[in-house]
């Protein structure tokens, strides 16, 4: 019971408590004799009493026992004995919101047909918790299971063992057989909820469940050179604990099946520690030039460690030109070129991070043309999953027109629905930013008419239609392509999400941000036999391998993570209290204006303890991803006593105790010359004030997109248009006024699709006009729409569509009708006329030239005189003009 825990265990904390109180300061350090006094501890304290002597030789043998001091610091934060009252109202509270939630969401899921991974793992664990769920999983393959095999195990969440353990409940460990692989050492996923600690348990109970286990280790490293895997051997000796941690395995020492590199330098520490106080000139070790007073002014340690990070980001382009000018040893792996033939696999090489934004100054080093070692060009290098869809340019480009758009048509505020196009220009034309107002004066025309066609087309359609009409697609990349491709299809999901809440017209620029935020732009294509250096960050390396690994910015640390409405942790139970213990804690968050509460602190202490684990575990996979050489960078500040207090939550931090040997004291210490200005002029990028984190990353995205590419002023979209009607506009042309690009866009999806689409559209106005002429109104017909999308759907899909096609073209035919419905000329059209007929089909002779054309037999005709059919789509008889 989490509110009244027995009164036996609340009294035991109290004494121990107490007995802390007796032995420790509120620091956690023991006492001195001197300091055992009435006035310290708050209490009578009599120095002649028979004990004193005891205590104080107490006192003395504990202040080398820091594995005791440590265990007396977890007892002082254990939380209370008892619940809080007002927290517990609180929960109670939060307990009914969420209750209510997952039965809204559940709902959702229904609705959608749809559901998430942890909907779907619940629903499995319900099925297979019952009492015959095993038999009738059994009874729906049609056989029973006999062979179980679960890699990567060490990221499992305690859900996700609880199934495991469902599925194997009934074996018995001879008829079937389960194989579980994993390596504790690896788990660096805890914001998924992995629980590495039941991976560690199983291991030592070499139980699963009721199920035995056999233990067997792999002892053999087939991936570094040997000279590496001894220094892994070693360093992770010293950052792992020798002793059994709930949280962490100690490291077993591996034997490398590779011979050492005799041109490899293995693992190689760049210690640049910088020092923020005056040396003992009484300057600084570095000055800066301020552009603002026109004089040398010191510098700030933002500006220090900026200055740091530009140096070892050249040392990282100097170490990547070395290897990528390096021969290649007899026997190397073989590839194929771009050409089909065999050649020797290049070096690879990786830079591996943290966080994203630690790429920045590493992009822009990468894309010098020259640096001071006398490297010339840029490096090639690809990015995966780093340049966020919204800062590429094109999708800038795509961005700024979706937003223009949207306010010119009135933000789709229902009392301007009314207003004509030239109107809302004229009268919404002032709300757009500066430069928005420029373009505006220079294509009205292509945005008067894209605004126009707002209600008759999809939100893609509606922006791509005028991007396209501006040139917008004219120099644009395969990769480009991709990214603008990406762009129509979120402006299509949103489109489709926003139809399913009934607020079909209701675009929210402000979530199209959110999601652009989501995707990421698509790597620059490199041949292959071409030499790159690939820039991801640690966790998307997990599993892969590079001859060379280099690590920067371990002394940083990432974003501090904000307080949670609910604090909860999982609690690994001992083997005696398995039944008896509470296997969750939780606690809400703290009041406004309050103090943290000691609950809240003690489940804080827990997570930011596994957090302390895991990053040691980060830091070793990023290590053990190298083949040949292991660069590691760092760059801590020294204080003003001249120690280095790495940060708390720094890669540097967790690997400190390999780490302090490669950072002893040097006589200068500080970020290299490296002039400011100099690195500006050669990377092309503007100058910036170094302490806004905005202004940096902008800067280094600048030599992505410095040379914009700008149509000439001769450029006439409308006649480019015209010249390639009868095929879809190419794309990455490399003169405006030629068309010679094979690359094509794959939007529309081409004839067959448009025709398919033409003909469902045709098929429902037929029926709408059938149902109006028995007499069912507009409005019934509109209300009634929605329930058509999956008859509409099957018409698509029955001529082959792609499913991803077949959703679109559905949402765009219900589009069509509800238009059609709602305008007053289609009304007109649909309305029952005289003579009034739909698909109506006629067949026509053409008289024949000649007798000779007369007298021939039919299917020996010319095709000028053969029968010709046409479909009209609506007939009927009717005045000079629709009424």
């Amino acid at each position: 019971n989490l509110r009244t825990p027995p009164e036996p265990i609340a009294a035991a904390l109290d004494h121990w408590i107490a007995l802390l109180h007796l032995l420790t300061t509120s620091s956690g350090e023991p006492r001195k004799e001197r300091g055992l006094t009435s006035r310290n501890l708050k209490f009578g304290y009599n120095r002649k009493h028979s004990s004193h002597t005891r205590l104080v030789n107490l006192l003395d043998a504990l202040r080398d026992r820091d594995d005791l001091l440590l265990a007396f610091e977890s007892i002082r934060a254990l939380p209370p004995a008892h619940y809080p009252a007002d927290q517990w109202a609180v929960a109670k509270s939060l307990f009914r919101v969420l209750s209510r939630a997952l039965v809204e969401l559940q709902l959702v899921f229904a609705a959608r047909s749809q559901c998430d991974f942890t909907e779907l793992s619940l629903l499995a664990r319900h099925a297979l918790d019952a009492d015959s769920g095993a038999d009738d999983l059994a009874a729906a393959l049609g056989a029973r299971l006999q062979h179980l095999l679960v890699d990567e195990m060490q990221d499992t969440s305690t859900t996700q063992y609880e199934l495991i353990q469902l599925l194997t409940a009934s074996w018995d460990g001879y008829g079937q057989t389960v194989f579980l692989v994993g390596d504790p050492r690896q788990s660096i996923y805890l914001f998924r909820q992995a629980r590495v600690e039941r991976f560690i348990r199983s291991m030592h109970t070499q139980r699963l469940g009721d199920l035995p286990l056999t233990l067997l280790r792999l002892t053999a490293n087939f991936r570094s050179q040997s000279t590496l895997v001894d220094q892994f051997n070693h360093d992770f000796n010293l950052i792992f604990p020798n002793q059994a941690d709930p949280a962490a395995l100690p490291y077993a020492e591996v034997a490398s099946t590779l011979p050492a590199a005799r041109e490899a330098e293995a693992l190689v520490w760049h210690a640049n520690p910088i020092s923020t106080t005056p040396d003992e000139t009484g300057t600084q070790p570095l000055t800066v030039s301020s552009s603002r007073m026109g004089s040398t002014e010191l510098p700030t340690p933002a500006q220090l460690r900026q200055r740091q990070a530009r140096h070892d980001a050249l040392e990282i382009r100097c170490i990547a030109h070395h290897w990528i000018d390096k021969g290649l040893p007899i026997g190397r792996k073989t590839i194929r070129d771009e050409s089909g033939n065999e050649i020797a696999e290049p070096w690879r090489i990786a830079v591996l991070v943290r966080i994203r934004n630690h790429l920045i100054e590493i992009v822009a080093a990468l894309n010098l043309l020259n640096d001071e070692h006398g490297h010339t060009g840029s490096i090639p290098f690809r990015a995966v999953e780093i340049e966020s869809l919204n800062q590429r340019q094109e999708v800038l480009d795509l961005t700024a027109l979706t937003r223009d758009l949207h306010i010119l048509t009135g933000c789709d505020d229902p009392s301007l629905q009314s207003h004509s196009i030239q109107g809302l220009m004229a009268e919404r034309g002032h709300l757009l930013p500066e430069d928005s107002i420029q373009r505006l004066q220079r294509v009205w025309q292509v945005l008067t008419e894209a605004a126009a066609q707002r209600a008759r087309l999809t939100h893609a359609q509606l922006v791509e239609r005028a991007w396209r009409s501006l040139g917008g697609d004219a120099w644009l990349t395969q990769p480009e392509l991709v990214n603008v491709n990406r762009f129509f299809q979120l402006l299509d999901e949103l489109q489709l999400e926003l139809e399913e809440n009934r607020s079909a017209n209701l675009l929210d620029p402000t979530l199209l941000q959110s999601r652009l935020q989501e995707l990421y732009a698509e790597p620059n294509p490199i041949p292959n036999g071409t030499p790159f250096v690939e820039l991801l960050t640690i966790h998307k390396a997990k599993g892969l391998e590079w001859d060379v690994v280099l690590v920067p910015a371990l002394e940083r640390q990432p974003a501090t993570d904000r307080s949670r409405l609910l604090t909860w942790s999982e609690l690994e139970p001992t083997d005696s209290s398995a039944d008896t213990a509470a296997h969750l804690m939780l606690a809400p968050i703290a009041g406004r204006g309050e103090p943290s509460k000691a609950l809240n602190n003690w489940l804080n202490g827990i997570h930011h303890a596994r957090e302390a684990a895991e990053r040691k575990r980060l830091f070793y996979v990023a290590c053990t991803r190298a083949r040949q050489e292991l660069h590691l960078f760092a760059a801590p500040t020294v204080s003003t006593s001249g120690e280095i207090h790495p940060h708390t939550a720094s890669l540097l931090q967790a690997a400190w105790p390999a780490a302090q040997p490669h950072f002893a004291p040097t006589e200068n210490l500080g970020a290299p010359g490296l002039d400011s200005e100099t690195w500006v002029r050669a990377t092309n990028l503007r100058v910036f004030n170094p302490t806004d984190e905005l202004e940096l990353a902008a800067a280094a995205a600048a030599p992505s997109h410095s040379n914009l590419q700008r149509l000439p002023l001769a450029f006439d979209p409308a006649t480019r248009i015209a010249a390639n009607r009868a095929q879809r506009l190419p794309y990455g042309d490399s003169d405006s006024a030629t068309v010679s690009s094979p690359t094509q866009f794959s939007r529309p999806e081409g004839s067959f699709a448009a025709r398919s689409f033409g003909n469902v559209v045709h098929a429902a106005l037929e029926s709408l006009a059938t149902r109006i002429a028995t007499g069912q109104s507009p409005e019934e017909l509109l209300a009634e729409l929605p329930a058509w999308l999956p008859r509409i759907a099957a018409l698509l899909r029955a001529d082959g569509l792609p499913a991803s096609t077949v959703n679109r073209l559905a949402r765009e035919t219900r589009t069509a009708l509800e238009n059609t419905l709602r305008d007053p000329d289609g009304l007109w059209l649909l309305a029952p006329n005289s003579c009034a007929a739909s698909e109506f089909a006629l067949t026509a002779w053409p008289a024949p030239a000649s007798p000779a054309e007369q007298a021939a037999p039919a299917i020996t005709r010319p095709a000028s005189i053969r029968p010709v059919s046409i479909r009209i789509d609506r007939i009927f008889r009717a005045g000079l003009a629709p009424h």
